[in-house]
């Protein structure tokens, strides 16, 4: 999650200082679309809601692979390799390793470190809705499995 979260905030940041604001703005709304979805269903699940639990997760599914497997790797990151050259200077080609901005490069890669992220927590999703069916419930797999008993310590199951 960590590696995530330093490459969304250097995208960010190489989006701004490369002038490629809309192509940061894509990536943000892109990724927020599911956002929405993730939060709901936690409140569903606090709240002990297991039917409207179970259709957000189905329409969550939806959003995710819709907005993070198709239309980023399909669009986003498709615009950027196709268009962004020219916007870039020129004569700019993904090919050339020594043509400088070298920037734009690293943003490509970046762009594409997401992809493989979504790609394994889309698996790990995948098997959380896997793992609901055969029990029944709606969990988070990430989560750890013990509570704390009364007097604080651990519960064996």
């Amino acid at each position: 999650m960590t590696l995530h979260h330093v490459v969304t905030i250097l995208l960010l940041s190489l989006s701004f200082s490369i002038n490629f604001i809309r192509i940061g703005t894509l990536v943000l709304f892109s990724h927020d679309a599911a956002d929405i979805f993730i939060e709901l269903g936690k409140l569903f699940r606090y709240a002990g809601w297991e039917t409207a639990l179970a259709v957000l997760y189905v329409t969550f599914m939806i959003v995710w692979i819709g907005s993070r497997l198709i239309y980023y790797p399909f669009w986003v990151i498709h615009s950027v390799i196709n268009a962004a050259p020219e916007m870039i200077q020129y004569e700019y080609r993904w090919e050339n390793l020594t043509q400088r901005p070298i920037v734009a490069r690293v943003f490509l890669v970046m762009l594409c470190l997401l992809v493989v992220l979504h790609l394994f927590w889309t698996w790990v999703l995948l098997k959380i809705g896997y793992e609901s069916t055969k029990s029944g419930t709606l969990d988070d797999i990430r989560e750890d499995d013990d509570s704390d008993g009364e007097n604080g310590k651990k519960k064996n199951k």
